[in-house]
This record gives structure tokens, sequence and C-alpha cells, in this order.
């Protein structure tokens, strides 16, 4: 049986055609209902919560599928944990120790928990994992687009963490579902480096731009390669203006960190502080300003740079240092990571220039110039 569900205080079923609760009177929304599954079997009753309609038949389905084979058994199942009961464990860990815990919580609410929540752990199987990874990239973002591979792959390691953790902590002995699925291919190819124009380009839009809160985080994004909030929550404290450095305070790559940064970024970071001493971008109220976007969306557009994110000033800082033989430790310090792996995927920058070279030297074998035409004129050799 399935049923609409009036969430606390009220907790009431009703039909699923029901206009408003039949207790409390609320009308339900059109959007974001919740539904009821209710099976009834020997006696003891098997319930499960959805956010979906369509989900809710499923599940159902899938109950009613299982006891016709019997293979539920409601006094074993009873005594294993579900996902849910098993991701209720990890998020206080997750706090402890994850800087992202909150995204890992939104991930699961929105993409694990409608699926997968209500299962056992040994209900779930490899083909589940592999349907489910089918229905995401075949499913649209918020935005409408379809969710990205890297996307996808983050969804998928939840649920692998989470059957690990389940493991580690003996919560489960069973066999890990994730181990017989494939992740999705990501493809780390980065953002090709800025030509000269483009820069050039953006300088240009910068100097000339009215919102001078807005054409300063840019042109800090691109001096500095620092991350969207770091430059967001960067107080003048954090600045030594004697040594043209600045600390970054518990950084997503790991402890908090001194860098150096140019002069050219000094010479922002000082004009700014000349009419605020507090947050180097403050918000309207007390604190920091949250969001960039609008501004991005203005500048890049009048760069002539649409479809380039404003993470990507991040990735040409790092490939710009890179092409002038900079060591990858160092880049790898400047950009804070953790893990020089994750700066390794910019090496192959160099890479690019000594291929576009090598192929230049082969070019000027192959097709050689023709000779300039050499005249005299008051005995000084001039080319036409």
């Amino acid at each position: 049986m399935i049923l609409l569900y009036c969430p606390k205080p009220c907790s009431t079923d009703n039909p699923v055609t029901a206009k408003k609760c039949k207790k409390c009177g609320k009308p339900f929304p059109v959007h974001g209902k919740k539904y009821r599954v209710r099976v009834i079997y020997k006696g003891h009753r098997v319930t499960r919560l959805t956010h979906s309609l369509e989900l809710a038949r499923e599940i159902e389905s899938a109950i009613k599928g299982d006891l016709a084979r019997g293979k539920f058994d409601i006094y074993e199942a009873s005594k294993e944990l579900t996902l849910d009961a098993v991701f209720e464990k990890y998020m206080p860990f997750a706090k402890s120790k994850k800087k992202t815990w909150a995204n890992d919580e939104s991930i699961y609410k929105r993409h694990i928990q409608p699926v997968f929540g209500h299962k056992k752990l040994s209900q779930i199987l490899p083909i589940h994992i592999e349907k489910f990874k089918s229905d995401l990239k075949k499913a649209v973002n918020r935005n409408g687009k379809p969710y990205a591979p890297q996307t996808i792959k983050h969804i998928l390691i939840i649920i692998r963490r989470l059957y690990n953790m389940a493991v580690k902590w003996d919560l489960y002995k069973g066999k890990k579902p994730m181990d017989k699925v494939e992740m999705p291919k990501v493809d780390n190819e980065i953002i090709s480096l800025l030509t000269t124009k483009q820069t050039a380009r953006l300088v240009e839009t910068l100097d000339a731009w009215p919102d001078v809160d807005g054409a300063d985080f840019i042109r800090l994004a691109l001096l500095t390669g620092l991350r969207r909030s770091e430059l967001l929550k960067l107080h003048f404290a954090q600045i030594d203006f004697e040594k043209d450095k600045i600390r970054l305070l518990n950084p997503k790559g790991g402890k908090s960190i001194s860098i150096p940064v140019s002069d050219g970024a000094m010479d922002v970071f000082k004009r700014r502080y000349e009419y605020s001493c507090g947050f180097v971008f403050p918000g309207k109220s007390e604190g920091h300003r949250y969001d960039i976007k609008r501004p991005w969306a203005h500048i890049s557009k009048a760069a002539g740079l649409e479809g380039l994110r404003l993470h990507d000033l991040r990735h040409n800082f790092a490939s710009q240092l890179v092409s002038a033989d900079v060591s990858i430790n160092i880049i790898k310090e400047l950009l804070t990571h953790k893990d020089i792996q994750t700066t390794m995927k910019y090496a192959h920058v160099k890479d690019d220039i000594l291929k576009a070279a090598a192929k230049k030297s082969f070019k000027m074998i192959t097709e050689p110039e023709p000779e300039a035409e050499v005249v005299e004129l008051d005995k000084v050799r001039v080319k036409k």
C-alpha cells in the first residue's frame, strides 16, 4: 500500500489522491510530497518513506518480489543495518574529520538516500549500483545539464565509503557491492593557458570595469591562483605587507600555511586596505562577501571569455608557473595541495610546450622561410 504522508508533527498517512491532510487539514504541496510504502507480512509491518511516487511504487514492488521469493526474512533483516543507519553513524565522524562533510550530506540526501537509504547493506548488489550509475548518466542537474562524470564519481565514492566504514567499525561483514562496480572515467584535462591576447583583454576589461570589488576579486584570482572561498574569507589580518605574504587559515589542502604573493597582488591588497581593514571583500552587513558569480559572468562576457570558469584562473596560474619552469613541488605549496598527485595534472603543460617547440623546429627545417631581399642604402644593410 502506498500512502501520502503528512510530516511531523502530524505524521499522518493519507490516500495518494488527497489534496489536504485528513488530520491537520494542511494542503499538500504540488512538489516535495512524501510517500509511505506499507507492506504487511505474517503480522509484521514493513514501511519505507520516500520523496517520489514513482520510487514508492518501485520499492513496493521490490519488497513484494522479495517476499514472493522467500528472500525477505523480517527477523533476520532486523538485525542488519540499513544504509541510512550507517550514514547516521558516519556523519559525526565526517564532521570531526572532513571540511567537506556538508557536501557529503547534501549528496547523500539528494541522490543516494531516495534509492538506497531504506535498504539493508546486503540487499544492495553491484547490479543495483550499475543501474543507479546508468540513471545518473541520463539525469540532469538543477541547471538542466547532464551530470558530469566527476559528479557521478563523487556520489559513488560516498556509497563506497559508507560500506568501508561499516566494515571497519564491525557493523557489517558481508560483501561490498562497490568492489565490483567500475568508476566513471574522468577526464582531468585542464583548460589551456589563456593566450597573450586573452589575458590582455581580461586585464583591459578589469582596468575599465566600474565595479571595483568585482574587478579586484578577478584580478587577485588571476594573480594568486587562490580558491574562490579562500579569497572571499581573506582578512587583512592574514596579510603580511612587509614580507609580501598571506596566511591561509585551515585551507582545503591541509594545515594553515603562509605563501608569498606577487607585487601586483600586493598592490591590490594595499589599495583595498586604504578603505577597509577588516575582510578584503566585506559583505553588505558584518562578515565577508559570499558570492562572486554575477560579476564574473559580466566580466568574462565583456572580455570575450564566455565559457571560462572562475576556477580556470587557478588552473591558468598553475599552468603559467609550469611553463616558466617552476618546480612542481613549489607549485604544490603555492596551490596548497595536500597530495602531489593533484599538482601533477599540470605537468602536461610543459610537455605541450616542448612538443610545440619540436614541431616548430621540424617546420623550420622542412619549410624554410624565403631569404629576405637585401639592398644597400648608404652602406647600411636593411631587409625589404
